[in-house]
């Protein structure tokens, strides 16, 4: 499978907004299991496990990566968003959930796949401290990053983009 843009996946941190079926999974995808045999990544799925394995193995990419024990998928928790009942702590809590994997694993790369629920925080200074010390980790153990999210279609969701294109080395946005 072939990157449908040129991504330079050696910076930092990269940052890919889009609509639904613009690709970021894709690159996603591309993005863990490139070099998968020499660097461990974690892949941070607000999808289930199984699918994205499914997504993995069916479209025929590197078809050796379950055999490597380097990619490691995590699924971020489920959070029921009819209730008005969440709050910043629980979604800084599933955002920083990913601490301990990056202390135990010490990855070379993470994926942040489709972390959008997640970012609808009320105080937009916390949620830009939760991603300041996200980042701290991210460079303390050296790990290149991708996080994607879906396209702003509100002005709060276009502020919130905002926010994180501050961390990142590189944005893109997919059509």
């Amino acid at each position: 499978m072939n990157s449908i843009i040129s991504i330079n996946y050696d910076i930092k941190s990269l940052l890919l907004i889009g609509p639904k079926n613009s690709g970021k999974t894709s690159e996603s995808i591309l993005y863990a299991l490139k070099n998968i045999h020499e660097e461990k990544c974690i892949y941070y799925t607000s999808s289930s496990k199984n699918i994205l394995s499914e997504r993995i193995s069916s479209n025929n990419i590197n078809e050796s990566w379950q055999h490597s024990n380097k990619l490691f998928l995590y699924e971020a928790p489920i959070i029921n968003f009819s209730f008005n009942s969440i709050d910043d702590k629980n979604l800084m809590q599933v955002l920083l959930g990913i601490i301990k994997p990056i202390e135990i694993i010490k990855p070379n790369k993470i994926v942040f796949d489709e972390i959008t629920p997640f970012l609808n925080f009320s105080d937009l200074e916390l949620l830009e401290k939760v991603f300041k010390k996200i980042f701290v980790y991210l460079n303390f153990y050296k790990t290149k990053a991708l996080f994607t999210l879906s396209e702003p279609v509100s002005q709060r969701a276009k502020l919130v983009g905002e926010i994180l294109k501050r961390e990142f080395s590189e944005s893109y946005y997919l059509t």
